[in-house]
């Protein structure tokens, strides 16, 4: 499965021109975008080329830390692979993504709150104006702790407070 518009449904498609940073948008456009804070001009061609087959990133190619000629475009694709990792069940994937990409080069606000606003964080979730609120649960919310960005260090304070447990 890959995240979807989760208000409507509908596909994200990726937004490369006219635009500051390359943003992932809703098919219907019934949300904002979803900034990638990678600036649109940057090449995506060697991530593409490598890393996606039949439409799907290739999850081994995180086996390895991200080279640089690659990072701009596993950044983009993101939410993608974020919401792979949390649905992940195979511990040689989970953890190589999470070394390898998230702990270092995580730093989107964006991509992580709306993937943490998808079903792929089950539970309750209230809404508002039919978007959920984000989500999250213990063994995630230990794991983001790790991530080295200080602007996702005050996104988890500001979102589900200092609580240990990871809850609200």
């Amino acid at each position: 499965m890959k995240p979807n518009c989760i208000k409507c449904g509908a596909e994200l498609l990726l937004l490369r021109e006219a635009i500051e940073n390359y943003s992932w948008q809703c098919a219907a456009k019934c949300l904002p975008t979803i900034d990638t804070g990678v600036a649109v001009g940057t090449s995506l061609a060697c991530f593409e080329r490598d890393a996606i087959k039949d439409g799907e990133i290739s999850t081994p190619f995180f086996t390895r830390p991200v080279p640089s000629s690659h990072l701009s475009g596993a950044k983009v694709y993101l939410p993608f692979i974020l919401y792979h990792f949390i649905e992940c069940n195979y511990a040689a994937c989970y953890n190589s993504i999470y070394q390898n990409l998230l702990v270092p080069h995580l730093d989107s606000i964006s991509v992580l709150d709306y993937v943490l606003r998808t079903p792929v964080v089950e539970g309750f979730s209230e809404s508002l104006k039919g978007i959920p609120q984000p989500k999250m649960f213990s063994e995630l919310y230990f794991r983001l702790l790790n991530v080295k960005s200080p602007v996702i260090q005050q996104y988890l304070n500001d979102t589900f407070g200092p609580d240990t447990n990871g809850n609200r």
